[in-house]
């Protein structure tokens, strides 16, 4: 079955929201894990795209800085002057758990 923008859009906001990795939400929904990977890849690239030049928001356990993309990557800045570079493609899932050791090694 064909499924336009809006119905990969909501699924993709279900799977934000539901906390499942795509693998896991993909096959619950009788969904393609490639595909849904391909129309997340898409849309965080368009987000990009939009993306202000920066933005802060709340971390584990202090105040993380996103700054803007540069050459398909974004910097977090963590507390103490460390930072991650993080590539397009990441994996947020892995993101998070490195995020999480992180904060804990303070």
């Amino acid at each position: 079955m064909r499924r336009g923008k809006k119905q990969w859009g909501a699924h993709l906001a279900q799977l934000e929201a539901s906390g499942l990795t795509v693998a896991e939400y993909a096959r619950r929904h009788g969904l393609n894990a490639k595909t849904l990977h391909y129309h997340r890849w898409q849309a965080r690239k368009q987000d990009a795209a939009r993306a202000p030049t920066s933005a802060v928001v709340p971390a584990l356990s202090g105040i993380v800085e996103l700054c803007a993309p540069r050459e398909s990557r974004f910097e977090v800045q963590l507390g103490a002057g460390r930072r991650v570079l993080v590539p397009s493609g990441f994996n947020d899932d892995e993101l998070r758990r490195l995020l999480s050791l992180l904060e804990g090694a303070r």
